[in-house]
């Protein structure tokens, strides 16, 4: 209830499927089980298609494959670990980083530098433990990959901004458990989509 994910995910329009796979709770580390295992994200999408398909919620007699979809993973804090896992196996589309980006480096410059069609916002604290990280990550973004990622002030965030450019980082003045629900960031982030 206190980040609102569903209600964001609702007021953004988005026509999807919101799945939400809890992490580990007050855990020394931020493992992400079997979900970091090559096949076990794809077989987990299939498993939701699936029983949606058998609750009559989808209509379509074929179910895509999951690497036929138009995946978005968003995750806050410790999730960096297990999606910086799944986006080396899964076709991921968007990935949303809350005050995450711990670690995970060179898998999210590999994928986001993968595509064109692969989009990544990274909204960073400075108390998050995260600013650090993901300065040094947007630094070799540019040096290293060749790719143009944009750094932006939160107060400064524009939709043109979310529109136009595929790699943002942006700076949050907010606490760390603040930036999904601030200005409805994840709704604005699914909202608009390249």
């Amino acid at each position: 209830a206190f980040f609102r994910l569903l209600e964001q995910f609702d007021a953004s329009g988005r026509n999807a499927i919101f799945a939400f796979p809890e992490g580990p709770k007050n855990a020394p580390d931020s493992y992400g089980g079997k979900l970091e295992q090559p096949g076990v994200f794809d077989a987990l999408v299939q498993e939701v298609l699936t029983s949606l398909q058998r609750q009559k919620i989808l209509k379509k007699k074929q179910l895509p494959l999951a690497n036929d979809l138009a995946i978005t993973l968003a995750g806050h804090s410790g999730a960096y670990r297990v999606i910086s896992k799944i986006i080396v196996h899964a076709n991921i589309k968007e990935v949303f980083l809350f005050d995450a980006l711990y670690g995970g480096n060179e898998h999210f410059m590999k994928w986001v530098a993968a595509s064109e069609k692969h989009r990544l916002i990274n909204i960073y604290t400075k108390d998050g433990g995260t600013r650090e990280n993901s300065l040094l990550v947007a630094k070799e973004l540019k040096n290293k990959w060749n790719l143009n990622p944009v750094l932006v002030d939160e107060k400064d965030l524009t939709n043109l901004h979310l529109f136009n450019h595929r790699i943002l980082f942006i700076d949050s003045h907010q606490q760390h458990n603040e930036v999904i629900t601030y200005q409805n960031n994840l709704e604005r982030y699914l909202k608009i989509r390249i």
